[in-house]
């Protein structure tokens, strides 16, 4: 994905979960096919096989901007972690804030 950063029309992607890629394939076809812009898309899947949760309301334009939140401690503590993910990692990430 650091390679596509260089090219100009680009739009690359990571997702993880099932919603994610349904949302950024179908603002892509709206992107190319009905505004006419001049982007083509580069995303990486996997085959791994989990769970894929349902979708959060309103996150679809996190989804196309690259970043939302996937989960919002309510925990009260004077140090706070921000973690940041995506694709395959993202799993072993949301292990890590179980334990955090």
């Amino acid at each position: 994905h650091l390679m596509a950063t260089t090219i100009p029309n680009c739009i690359s992607y990571d997702p993880t979960y099932s919603y994610e890629l349904a949302t950024i394939i179908s603002a892509g076809m709206k992107r190319m096919f009905e505004d006419r812009d001049n982007v083509f898309y580069y995303i990486t899947t996997m085959n791994e096989n989990y769970v894929h949760p349902d979708m959060p309301e309103g996150i679809e334009e996190g989804i196309i901007r690259g970043l939302y939140p996937l989960k919002v401690s309510t925990k009260k503590a004077r140090a706070r972690v921000q973690l940041m993910s995506a694709g395959t990692i993202m799993r072993e990430v949301e292990a890590a804030a179980v334990i955090l």
